[in-house]
């Protein structure tokens, strides 16, 4: 069975370092930073603890830089109850 790779993005970068070693310290793996296109917004990489169908899924934590000042999304995508989540990565 292949790795499975899942992301997180945080608000910013020390919330994203934050996030990676608590989580990496609850499944007792060690956080190490791996290579990122972007000085500003490192990727913290950490196995972590197994779930079914995935025995040592790979959870990758980054941020973001800057701010979306002029997108405007469609009203459907402005509730934060949205059942759909695929969906949000579609827009």
């Amino acid at each position: 069975m292949s790795k499975k790779i899942a992301l997180m993005v945080a608000e910013k970068p020390s919330v994203a370092k934050a996030v990676a070693t608590l989580l990496s310290n609850k499944a007792n793996k060690p956080v190490r930073s791996i290579f990122s296109k972007s000085k500003y917004n490192p990727v913290f990489e950490f196995e972590y603890m197994p779930i079914i169908n995935n025995p040592n899924p790979l959870l990758r934590v980054t941020s973001v830089s800057g701010h979306f000042m002029a997108i405007e999304f469609p009203e459907i995508y402005q509730n934060w109850n949205i059942n759909a989540i695929k969906e949000l990565f579609k827009t």
